[in-house]
């Protein structure tokens, strides 16, 4: 996940595939990241979690394969679990990958996960995935990763 927000978007529509937030993501990766040889693609929960609670989300293990998109409602529920900050908080609010239902999606604003309309414009912070070869660090706020 990038440490900074490089785009504000809508969500745009229920259904990731066809969303406007997946086209900005898109052209945010094809502007920037294209022609990196060590961006690969990876796997993107984009389940609709509408009728589930938040702390009680499972996997239903369907994935998107794409070069760039955002953390799921559930990896941000794993990693902010017990925890009282972390490097997601914002004021802003920044949306995650998992739509709700059919005419809302989450977000993350400020450390809680909140569901907002999808036509609501929150900041975007991209992940892609990265082949691991010269991957040193420990991933920690004072050991971050890095790579050659």
């Amino acid at each position: 996940m990038l440490n900074d927000v490089v785009l504000a978007s809508d969500y745009g529509n229920e259904v990731y595939t066809s969303s406007n937030l997946r086209n900005v993501l898109k052209n945010w990766y094809n502007l920037n990241m294209s022609n990196l040889s060590y961006v690969v693609q990876g796997d993107f929960d984009n389940n609709n979690y509408e009728g589930y609670e938040v702390e009680n989300l499972i996997d239903f293990e369907s994935y998107l394969y794409d070069y760039v998109g955002t953390l799921s409602v559930r990896e941000v529920e794993l990693m902010s679990k017990d925890v009282k900050s972390n490097f997601l908080d914002t004021f802003n609010g920044v949306w995650l990958m998992n739509p709700s239902g059919f005419d809302k999606a989450y977000y993350i604003k400020e450390g809680k996960v909140l569901v907002g309309g999808l036509l609501e414009t929150h900041n975007v912070r991209p992940v892609i995935n990265i082949k691991i070869n010269g991957l040193k660090g420990e991933g920690t706020l004072n050991n971050p990763y890095t790579f050659e």
